[in-house]
């Protein structure tokens, strides 16, 4: 990672970073700890115990660390996920990592997905199983983008108020520049937006591999009835 503080042409101007609180600047960033506490908590207070995590890339420290949270609170409330995966952040990851997980026969009650788009994908996944979104399958994401009330149906996830991120962002810039001294960094605060995609587990839910076992099984049966067998 570049020395950023040792560039000449920043040596004598104010300037922050947000999320590196490695290096040595005014810092802000997001709690991905009270992010995924809130979203853990939300399926565990709906009854929830079969989850599955759909991560970002763990190149991402973003995704390290949010996929660290879910399961330090998945652990305090005893509970371990029945699958893990890794996504790119895309919508298209998301609904690979999703369908490959349900055609293994592995399905979740509810699944914490890192973003938004990979959320997408995955509720896609989910309708094309044959399943439905929340009432089979409940998906949490997270970001709060702009388009997650839009999606079908709209998406549960964890707010990150990006324009309280720019304001604050300008304040300090503003103050760093008339020589105010500010905070070296601060945490901003996330909230959980409920909306369509959790509902309590429905105990009832039968795997694609599972449906289609039995459809094979029915099938046979009718054939050999009309053999006589």
């Amino acid at each position: 990672m570049p020395l950023l503080w040792k560039l000449p042409a920043l040596m004598f101007r104010p300037y922050f970073l947000m999320s590196l609180t490695r290096l040595p600047s005014t810092v802000l960033f997001f709690s991905h700890e009270d992010g995924t506490r809130l979203g853990v908590e939300h399926l565990v207070a709906l009854g929830h115990q079969q989850i599955a995590l759909l991560a970002g890339p763990l190149s991402s420290v973003s995704a390290r660390l949010r996929l660290a949270g879910w399961h330090k609170y998945l652990t305090r409330n005893q509970i371990h996920p029945i699958a893990e995966r890794e996504g790119d952040w895309s919508a298209m990851s998301g609904f690979q990592q999703t369908m490959q997980m349900l055609n293994e026969g592995i399905v979740p009650t509810a699944m914490l997905v890192a973003n938004d788009q990979m959320a997408l994908g995955a509720m896609r996944a989910i309708t094309e199983s044959g399943l439905r979104v929340g009432a089979d399958i409940s998906v949490v994401g997270y970001d709060d983008t702009e388009d997650s009330s839009c999606y079908i149906p709209p998406l549960t996830t964890i707010k990150q108020d990006f324009r309280l991120l720019g304001k604050t962002s300008v304040d300090r810039l503003l103050k760093l520049s008339q020589g105010q001294a500010v905070k070296s960094n601060q945490l901003l605060p996330v909230s959980l937006v409920k909306r369509k995609t959790t509902l309590a587990p429905n105990t009832q839910t039968t795997s694609p591999r599972t449906l289609a076992d039995s459809l094979m099984q029915l099938a046979r049966q009718v054939s050999r009835l009309e053999s006589g067998q």
